[in-house]
């Protein structure tokens, strides 16, 4: 062999090896993703950088500090957020508490073999129902998603009400129901002088129909109480005594947004539509009237009411303290808590009628020893104060000079319907009217709808959107709210 052979045959000789030490290198990193079939016994092994795991979809249930999150592909999985993991709406960080059933989401892992939440997104509230009509169906166009309904009636204050006599809207594809069982876009049109029910959202600035069910024979409404469920035959027993079926088009609606039969819970309070008779029954719709202060298991929001005791620059001891629980207040006794605060806490004193700021809170007296002789020659009486809590941290804080009647207030839910401004008048200062009430009853121990509208002032009203203290400008029409109230005058009131 010459001296040319020689130098082809090793130049080949140091190509083969490259080529395998390469191989060996990807086969490897494929490993460490989780795609190739050895298992690379490494400190990192499993490790993305982030943003390499995503998951999407809608949330059906929280429960018990984790996420079950029905995925796009129609598979559902369960993840768990930690005390690091971040949360974000509309661009704006939140606390995990935001989040509700029925919220479509986008999750970001760390690792790729891990259930473990490093970030979260709420994406948008497009989620929300505007509304839900009831109407016969007089036209069907198939190109475009298009259906005119007659005779429209709108869902409010817990009953049908008379809204247009003609209305044109779109529809959502594979999302039309009749007998429980799925109808094909092209088999709507033979329904055609039935009657229907509509759920529909927002769309780009219009509604569209989001789910569309055929009624069948013989609709009951009513409100009651879901006393059981049983997910083997898949129905409801209700305080009544009766029972109504579930079937796959049946429409839930809990909290303002569309949710799957995962997110019932026995003792909800709920409009129900059934179709049928007996024990043949169909559940169409189930409008849960259900709030709390938190939106699942994974808030830690409170409310306080009570005398403030001692006041430092991070710190307030409050006692006689009233702890709103089921939606009630109940007496502490012989208890005193005491809450943290920061730069950032909200806070509002009724009787100059302004925003002071949270280095101004120890020095202004708020806390006082009625009895003792400094209070006495200087005239000083105690403050009392409610207070919205993320767990031991106050994130919003209102103080008053007289104690009220805490036993006597309600707590309401609604939608705002209008917010107003005025400048004079007995009304002067901030009011907003809300529609589809409900009204929490101590005697009934459940939500009741409240006929009509209602009317109530938010001048000096703790507002909290997303656990965070917002001005009266900030309210939309359309927003979802629970409140505390004083006959007229609102003191805590919550979006939702």
């Amino acid at each position: 062999m010459n001296l040319v052979d020689n130098l082809v045959v090793k130049r080949a000789i140091i190509f083969l090896a490259v080529v395998f030490f390469l191989l060996a290198n990807l086969k490897g990193a494929a490993g460490n993703l989780g795609y190739g079939q050895e298992n690379i016994s490494t400190a990192n092994s499993g490790y993305l950088s982030l943003n390499g795991k995503i998951r999407s979809g809608i949330v059906v249930k929280i429960e018990s500090g984790r996420i079950w999150l029905k995925l796009d592909s129609g598979q559902i999985e369960s993840f768990s957020p930690t005390t690091v993991t971040q949360a974000a709406k509309n661009g704006r960080r939140v606390d995990l508490g935001s989040l509700y059933e029925g919220d479509r989401i986008k999750l970001y892992f760390d690792r790729y073999d891990t259930d473990k939440i490093s970030r979260l997104e709420i994406q948008g509230d497009f989620v929300r129902v505007n509304n839900v009509y009831k109407g016969k169906l007089a036209m069907v166009r198939t190109f475009g998603n298009g259906l005119v309904l007659e005779n429209v009636q709108v869902l409010k204050d817990g009953r049908w009400q008379n809204h247009q006599p003609i209305m044109p809207l779109t529809y959502a594809d594979n999302l039309i129901y009749a007998g429980g069982r799925p109808v094909s876009q092209q088999q709507l049109g033979s329904y055609r002088g039935s009657e229907v029910y509509l759920v529909v959202k927002d769309f780009f600035g219009r509604e569209q129909a989001e789910r569309v069910i055929i009624k069948g024979q013989f609709e009951t409404a009513f409100t009651d109480r879901i006393e059981s469920i049983n997910v083997y035959t898949e129905s409801l027993k209700l305080q009544r005594n009766e029972n109504v079926t579930l079937h796959d088009g049946t429409v839930i609606i809990k909290n303002g947004r569309l949710v799957d039969r995962y997110s019932l819970h026995s003792l909800a309070d709920a409009f129900i539509v059934a179709d049928g008779r007996g024990s043949n029954r169909l559940a169409q719709l189930i409008y849960v009237y259900n709030e709390d202060i938190n939106n699942s298991s994974l808030g830690r929001n409170g409310i306080y009411s009570g005398k403030l005791d001692v006041v430092t620059e991070d710190r307030v001891w409050l006692e006689h303290i009233n702890l709103l629980s089921t939606n009630r207040w109940q007496y502490q006794f012989d208890l005193m808590k005491e809450l943290e605060y920061d730069h950032d806490t909200f806070i509002y004193d009724l009787v100059a009628g302004k925003q002071i700021k949270p280095a101004e809170f120890p020095a202004n007296n708020y806390a006082v020893d009625e009895w003792s002789e400094h209070a006495k020659a200087n005239n000083l009486k105690s403050w009392y104060a409610y207070i919205f809590t993320d767990g031991d941290r106050i994130a919003g804080i209102t103080v008053m000079r007289f104690p009220e009647n805490w036993y006597q207030q309600r707590v309401n839910t609604g939608r705002i319907q209008i917010v107003t401004q005025s400048q004079s008048g007995q009304s002067a200062g901030w009011t907003v009217t809300l529609q589809d009430i409900r009204e929490w009853s101590n005697l009934r121990e459940q939500w009741v709808v409240r006929d009509g509208g209602l009317t109530i002032s938010i001048t000096g009203t703790m507002l909290v959107r997303d656990g965070q203290a917002i001005l009266p400008e900030e309210l939309k029409q359309g927003d979802r709210v629970y409140l505390v109230r004083d006959d007229f005058h609102s003191k805590i009131l919550l979006i939702k």
